[in-house]
């Protein structure tokens, strides 16, 4: 189970810099690193629907309807990093017909409340993330801080090279991370009766 300082510590191998003993040392890699984590972290965890920073939720609708098109609109979680699904739609899917719209901060719809909603959430026990993505965090750290601690940009450009590597690995990994799907039988092959 890695720590906020593992990760920091493999962000600062990958660039060449001495390790610390914790995130919290008043040195200037652990200060830099300290600056860039909430950000990056949060970043990384909107990029993907990570399995295990989503939660589901349901909202209740705002008393203010939307001005035009849709009926009723609903206060996205502060929490929410990126919106995954709204009743049975999913939102990277496309979608011939939406069915809402995220607008300010709010999910604009016909559909009534309570509204259904997964979300990434913001995961800060770092205990709590896979591996692959604690990797992928630390390979975005070394992305961030490069330039501050190296003053290299070949040195950046080969961080940026290892996070983007990191990414499609954890991401894999997620993916595979579904449950079985039960095949839906089509209307044609209940139409055969076979």
């Amino acid at each position: 189970m890695a720590s906020k300082t593992d990760v920091v510590n493999l962000a600062l191998t990958k660039l060449g810099q001495d390790r610390v003993i914790s995130i919290d040392d008043d040195v200037e890699s652990a200060r830099v690193m300290r600056s860039l984590w909430d950000l990056t972290l949060d970043a990384c965890l909107a990029e993907h629907p990570w399995k295990f920073a989503i939660v589901r939720d349901s909202l209740p609708a705002l008393a203010d309807a939307p001005l035009n098109t849709w009926s009723l609109q609903y206060q996205l979680p502060e929490a929410c990093l990126k919106l995954v699904q709204v009743t049975t739609d999913w939102v990277f899917y496309v979608m011939d017909v939406p069915t809402f719209e995220l607008e300010g901060g709010r999910i604009l719809t016909d559909e009534g409340a309570p509204l259904p909603v997964r979300y990434v959430t913001r995961v800060t026990n770092v205990g709590l993330w896979p591996p692959l993505f604690a990797r992928a965090m630390a390979m975005s750290l070394a992305a961030d801080a490069s330039e501050k601690l190296t003053g290299s940009s070949s040195k950046g450009e080969k961080a940026i090279a290892e996070r983007e590597m990191a990414i499609r690995t954890a991401k894999r990994a997620s993916a595979i991370e579904r449950p079985p799907q039960r095949r839906t039988e089509s209307s044609w092959l209940r139409a055969r009766g076979d």
